[in-house]
């Protein structure tokens, strides 16, 4: 399970920013563009899904950014340990959707075999 530290917000570097974005009302959405040819031509070569291998590197690259690791728990502002992805995913042989979990998965080709 997902630890998180409790931010004391009157030591809290950026506490002006969040106190204005929190009295606003402010969400946060992203979008970038990325070039993924050469991880398709990988996951093509490895015969993995390049959507698990997709949600395993995006997620890595978020954790290492403390900032998108924020969240509120019980009125307070925390820092997560780490965000853990959940997606669903469809099963073919039984046509049914599950939901998949990344925690403690630490490499794309343990991720791949959950995914499968």
């Amino acid at each position: 399970m997902t630890t998180y530290q409790v931010i004391d917000l009157d030591s809290f570097p950026r506490r002006n920013y969040y106190e204005y974005f929190m009295s606003t009302d402010t969400t946060f959405e992203m979008t970038a563009k990325i070039d993924v040819t050469l991880a398709v031509k990988k996951c093509k070569d490895e015969s993995i899904s390049f959507y698990a291998y997709s949600i395993f590197n995006l997620t890595k690259s978020v954790n290492e950014i403390p900032n998108l690791r924020y969240a509120h728990i019980d009125k307070q502002l925390v820092e997560r340990q780490e965000l853990v992805p959940t997606f669903t995913n469809f099963n073919q042989e039984t046509e049914l959707f599950y939901s998949l979990w990344l925690e403690g998965l630490t490499n794309y080709k343990s991720v791949d075999i959950e995914y499968k």
